[in-house]
C-alpha cells in the first residue's frame, strides 16, 4: 500500500466483498502488524464507517449490509496495471477466463474519466509483451515512469546509454515510442536524435 489512506479504503472493500475478516487475516493481507489493523479499524469507526465486531473464535470484523461507498476511482498507475495485466493474461493461449477478462476491461474503461482513459490507452498501447516468453518480468519502475511520461506527453528524454561494445555510457536524446518485453529483457524503442534513426535500447544499460 502506498499510504494509510489506500489501506483504509482497501479494508472497507475487503469487508464488503468477504463479509467478515479477523484482525490477523487483515494483518497478513496488508503485511502489517495486528496493532496497525486495530488502529485502522478505530480510525474507520471514528469516521462513522459502520464496522461490526463479532466476538469469539469464529468472529471478526464485518460491515453493515446497508453501507455504500462512493464510486471507486482508479489512479493512473492502478488503471494501467489493470489493463496491462488483464491484456497480457487475456491473450495467453489456454487462458480459461480470456473472454471474461476482455469484457471486464471494456467495462472498466467505460467508467474511467475521459482524460484518464486517454492516458491509459496511450500507455497500454506503448507497452508490448512477447507472449511466448514464460520467464518472470522485471524492470526498473523509475525508468518505466520516465519513459511512459515521455510517451504520454510526447516529450524527449535524456539518457546515458552503455552499448554492449562500449566501455563508457554516452548521452542520448530520445523521442520514446514504446516499451517492449522480448526474450526476457525490456527494451525502449524510440527515435535517437544523435543517430537520427529509430533505435532499441536495452533498459538494463540505460542510466
Amino acid at each position: 500500500m502506498k499510504n494509510r489512506t489506500d489501506r483504509l479504503l482497501a479494508i472497507i472493500l475487503l469487508l464488503r466483498s468477504r463479509r467478515q475478516l479477523t484482525a490477523r487475516q487483515l494483518a497478513e493481507i496488508f503485511d502489517v502488524s495486528m496493532r496497525t489493523i486495530y488502529r485502522d479499524i478505530e480510525s474507520l469507526t471514528q469516521a462513522e464507517v459502520p464496522i461490526v465486531v463479532d466476538p469469539g473464535p469464529e468472529g471478526g470484523y464485518r460491515l453493515l449490509d446497508n453501507y455504500a461507498l462512493p464510486p471507486v476511482m482508479f489512479t493512473m498507475d492502478e488503471a494501467v496495471g489493470l489493463f496491462l495485466g488483464g491484456s497480457f493474461v487475456a491473450h495467453r493461449q489456454g487462458t480459461p477466463f480470456g473472454e471474461a477478462i476482455k469484457t471486464a476491461l471494456i467495462k472498466i474503461e467505460d467508467v474511467l474519466p475521459d482524460e484518464l482513459r486517454d492516458s491509459v490507452q496511450t500507455t497500454v498501447q506503448s507497452v508490448l509483451f512477447d507472449l511466448h516468453d514464460r520467464r518472470d518480468y522485471s524492470g526498473s519502475r523509475e525508468q518505466f515512469e520516465v519513459i511512459l511520461d515521455g510517451i504520454r506527453l510526447r516529450q524527449r528524454i535524456d539518457i546515458r546509454y552503455k552499448a554492449a561494445q562500449r566501455q563508457q555510457a554516452r548521452s542520448r536524446e530520445i523521442s520514446p515510442w514504446g516499451i517492449i518485453f522480448d526474450n526476457g529483457n525490456w527494451y525502449l524503442v524510440g527515435y535517437c536524435h544523435m543517430r537520427e534513426a529509430e533505435r532499441m535500447f536495452h533498459l538494463g544499460r540505460i542510466h
